[in-house]
């Protein structure tokens, strides 16, 4: 009897750990320059548009972890600060790649200031990687925040500052070259895992 409950016992553990470890990546993420910042992660299943994903995770101390499930070959980074900041022009995206920069070569903050287009869509591939990447605060509107009362549509456009991110070291970016002007990206146009990407 008690040899059976062991098995049963063992058996019902491998049921519950397996799946988990077989079908999901874990990514380890790294950030510098916004230690309490928000990560967005978001894609979409190549195989069934109607399959997408959508994750937050809190950083601490610019670290943190994510787990995607495999499906989801194509993923994309978004990046706020911790009161939800992120700048115009909607989500902040970290550019993984920009253009002429080859995996691997670090990118200096001059550098992606100066940078003017990127890929925005990162692969899902490795059961474990790390995504390290940088956080810069542009400047914002210079302007007083308009009053909320008189103009609420201007006062919920204000923003104080403009982030902007990207890898170091450059990662693989996956999808076509977009517009990052003045080394800054949007979430408005790309979806990744998607044609659109």
């Amino acid at each position: 009897m008690i040899t059976q409950l062991a098995t049963l016992t063992l058996g019902l553990t491998l049921a519950v750990a397996a799946p988990a470890a077989a079908d999901t990546n874990v990514v380890h993420l790294k950030a510098k320059g916004c230690a309490n910042c928000v990560v967005f992660v978001s894609g979409v299943n190549p195989l069934d548009s109607f399959d997408d994903f959508s994750k937050q995770v809190q950083l601490r101390k610019g670290r943190g972890d994510v787990l995607i499930a495999q499906r989801f070959t194509s993923i994309q980074y978004g990046i706020a600060t911790k009161k939800g900041w992120t700048g115009k022009g909607g989500q902040a995206v970290i550019v993984p790649q920009y253009q002429d920069y080859f995996v691997g070569e670090p990118v200096a903050n001059k550098a992606s200031r100066y940078a003017r287009k990127g890929r925005l869509c990162v692969p899902n591939a490795l059961p474990e990687s790390t995504f390290a990447f940088t956080v810069h605060r542009d400047p914002g509107d210079k302007r007083p925040r308009p009053s909320r009362k008189k103009n609420p549509a201007a006062w919920a456009y204000w923003t104080p500052f403009v982030l902007r991110a990207w890898a170091s070291p450059t990662v693989e970016g996956l999808g076509g070259w977009r517009n990052t002007p003045g080394g800054q990206a949007s979430a408005q146009n790309t979806v990744c895992g998607t044609d659109a990407e």
